[in-house]
């Protein structure tokens, strides 16, 4: 069994954790520059919290391992296949800004490609499965990433 998407997030918090305390050096943001980091942490919040609310109101489950009552092509999934895990991503990249150092960028990327390769392509299949030639359709006018 495949670990859930939140345990490789709560991993890599603890690898940029690890990596800021571990290498300090290479500071690149100081204070108050660092705060910058706030922007895309509640930019990747309201992502998160946009398309949880579009699957609301199609009263279908975000549950990647769920049965979809509808396919969600509105609000953020116009732009992205994943804003769940864009979000994640663009908050990471605020946290990474907040510590101030290289360290804790190196697990954004990595993160990204555990989304992608563990969960993001088997969930498509998934959807290729349930919804067919409009899944096919959607994922040929819409990015899987931005």
């Amino acid at each position: 069994m495949i670990a859930k998407p939140p345990i490789y997030v709560v991993a890599a918090l603890v690898a940029m954790a690890a990596a800021h305390a571990c290498m300090p050096i290479a500071r690149i943001f100081v204070l108050p520059w660092n705060l910058v980091g706030l922007v895309p942490l509640l930019v990747g919040a309201a992502l998160i919290l946009h398309a949880l609310l579009v699957f609301v109101r199609n009263r279908t489950t975000s549950n990647p391992d769920g049965v979809p009552a509808a396919m969600v092509t509105s609000g953020p999934f116009r732009v992205t296949r994943n804003p769940m895990y864009v979000g994640i991503l663009l908050m990471l990249s605020g946290i990474a800004c907040l510590f101030g150092t290289v360290g804790p960028w190196f697990a954004v990327p990595a993160l990204g490609m555990v989304f992608d390769v563990i969960f993001i392509r088997r969930e498509e299949k998934r959807m290729e499965t349930i919804f067919d030639d409009a899944y096919r359709r959607y994922k040929a006018k819409v990015r899987r990433w931005i």
